[in-house]
Formats: structure tokens, sequence, C-alpha cells
């Protein structure tokens, strides 16, 4: 895979605090990649599949932001609301 790839890196960094968390996981969920995987991808060492990279758009776009990888499509799958209240768990 492709190295040095830091569009979700930038992406993230773009996203409210408040969403962070549920973006994140969103990802790692739907991906189904682990959390070592994840912070590869972040930190440039490995690019997502394509498959994956349409997820990351469609996470990225239900939470209102632009695809993270506009040359990719944008996947159809149904995206659970990650956003939960601190307080409840």
């Amino acid at each position: 895979m492709k190295k040095d790839d830091f569009r979700l890196r930038t992406f993230l960094q773009s996203v409210e605090k408040s969403q962070y968390r549920a973006i994140r996981r969103a990802i790692i969920d739907l991906c189904k990649v682990t959390k070592s995987s994840y912070y590869n991808w972040l930190n440039g060492v490995a690019t997502p599949s394509p498959r994956r990279r349409t997820i990351i758009n469609a996470v990225a776009v239900k939470y209102g932001y632009s695809p993270v990888y506009p040359y990719n499509k944008i996947s159809t799958i149904k995206i659970p609301n990650f956003i939960y209240n601190e307080s409840e768990s």
C-alpha cells in the first residue's frame, strides 16, 4: 500500500472535538480494522483499501464533512449514530 498518505489525518484534524471519538469509532467498526491499522492510516504507514476509502467517505459525509478521498465513491452503507453522551457510559 502507498505510504505517506496523510489525507485521513488532515481530515481528522479538521473535525470538531465533540465528533472526533464518534468518527473514529465509526471508521474502526465499519471498516472492520484494528486500532493499530487505523493508527497506521493516520501516521501514513499504510493507506486504506479502495473499499474502505468509500466507507470513510460515507462517514465523513454523514457527519457533515467533505469526502476524505475525493476520487473514491461514497459507500451507501447505513451508518449508525456513534455520537453518545459521555455521562451515559
